[in-house]
């Protein structure tokens, strides 16, 4: 079986794993998500964290992949930072070690990667291109835009952005912090499986 599929559907069976607070405000956003799918044929998700560089890229990979997995087809994932930096490297070999096909597209100072998307998910691209952008990047110049807010710093120094529809915090903890330590890849790695678990579970609610 394809690696990340396998993972995938492991990661189904851990939902349990998810506090029944996190779930609460998974099943909050959901129903904010749905209320204006009524109105929007498409939505523009971004996932906004200072640098995007870590858990911003995350979230957007994962809910793009939760979605194809789950048949959503209206939802369009983004994100940005309030800052550029560039995808972190760590969290890249983190993705590429749990089953994600990462190339590099463009290799300089905020390098281009590009994720090969795998037959199992019927996706209607191919691949989807990753690389560090703030909020004002012109690929985000897009109508009604739900931001989600998934650091505090990001959360309170990011400006009011005008197109957004929705602004909502799902904070995660940087495993920057464990960068260059003996625990540095436990703690990527038990990241991709947090945040998946969690964006598979939004994409489970979103489909109800």
């Amino acid at each position: 079986m394809n690696r990340l599929l396998n993972n995938i559907n492991s990661l189904v069976k851990e939902f349990s794993n998810i506090s029944k607070d996190r779930k609460e405000q998974l099943i909050i956003l959901a129903e904010k998500i749905k209320l204006f799918k009524e109105a929007n044929d498409t939505l523009n998700l971004v996932f906004v964290c200072t640098h995007n560089s870590r858990r911003s890229q995350l979230a957007e990979i994962w809910l793009s992949a939760a979605c194809e997995f789950n048949n959503i087809s209206y939802i369009k994932t983004h994100s940005a930072g309030t800052e550029v930096s560039n995808f972190n490297i760590r969290m890249v070999k983190a993705l590429s070690r749990f089953g994600f096909e990462l190339t590099i597209k463009e290799d300089k100072s905020n390098t281009v990667y590009e994720w090969h998307k795998p037959d199992f998910l019927n996706a209607k691209d191919n691949s989807k291109l990753f690389y560090s952008k703030t909020i004002d990047h012109p690929s985000l110049q897009l109508d009604k835009l739900i931001c989600i807010m998934v650091c505090s710093h990001a959360d309170e120094n990011c400006p009011v952005i005008t197109q957004s529809i929705l602004r909502y915090p799902l904070r995660y903890e940087d495993p920057k912090k464990y960068d260059d330590t003996e625990k540095e890849s436990f703690a990527y790695d038990s990241k991709v499986m947090e945040i998946g678990r969690e964006m598979l579970l939004l994409a489970k609610y979103l489909t109800k």
